[in-house]
């Protein structure tokens, strides 16, 4: 944008470059607010969902992976004698290993290898005749409201974290645990550190050091 209004300048078109004023740092600033799920919301979730979406539910909680790149996982990447999952479509293009020994993703092993394998279909989550779940959030939803409206009729509060959340979710249970911030960078697949530092803010301050400064993890492969 400065650029395009320096040109204009230039030009004579107009007479200085309000882009040159702007504080960029209202932006950077932003931050978009996090609902970490509890234990017990994402269980009460998980219960009420059907059995297939309640473990695609649970890698997501023990991996960290975004909705696409789970629905999207096919057996022929996870390898359980490596113990790994590799995930070759991702939001940054870049592929990228998930260990399956690495503090809570060694859970997602377990999940993984104990749900039903559809004969005809690639993907290790499926519905109806072997298709992925193209519409997770949407169905998410729907699970969440029907929970909400018993809870509601019951006088108890309802459940607000999004299906996304259970990403944010497992980054902060996974520094929780002792992780480290620089391995977590590449389980999540994130381009910056910055951004995966952002989940240092849910720590405690003693916690927020190991994390930073203590011994890294075996972490993913890249």
């Amino acid at each position: 944008m400065s650029s395009i209004l320096g040109a204009c300048v230039a030009w004579g078109w107009i007479e200085n470059n309000p882009a040159k004023e702007f504080d960029g740092g209202i932006i950077r600033a932003r931050r978009h607010v996090i609902t970490l799920p509890t234990e017990e919301e994402v269980d009460i979730i998980v219960g009420a969902a059907p059995s297939m979406f309640g473990r695609y539910l649970r890698v997501l909680e023990q991996t960290g992976m975004r909705e696409s790149e789970a629905s999207g996982l096919e057996r022929q990447f996870v390898d359980h004698r490596r113990r790994t999952i590799t995930l070759t479509r991702t939001k940054t293009d870049r592929p990228r290993v998930i260990p399956l020994d690495d503090l809570i993703t060694e859970r997602a092993g377990g999940t993984i290898r104990g749900t039903p394998i559809h004969l005809t279909s690639p993907y290790v989550f499926w519905h109806h005749d072997g298709k992925r779940f193209g519409n997770a959030s949407n169905q998410f939803g729907g699970i969440r409201r029907r929970v909400n409206k018993a809870r509601r009729e019951a006088g108890l509060p309802e459940i607000r974290f999004r299906l996304h959340d259970l990403r944010h979710k497992f980054a902060v249970d996974y520094l929780r645990a002792g992780g480290n911030v620089y391995t977590l960078q590449k389980i999540m697949g994130h381009d910056s550190i910055k951004t995966t530092e952002d989940y240092l803010r849910y720590l405690a301050p003693e916690e927020q050091q190991h994390s930073k400064y203590g011994v890294a993890q075996k972490g993913a492969q890249v």
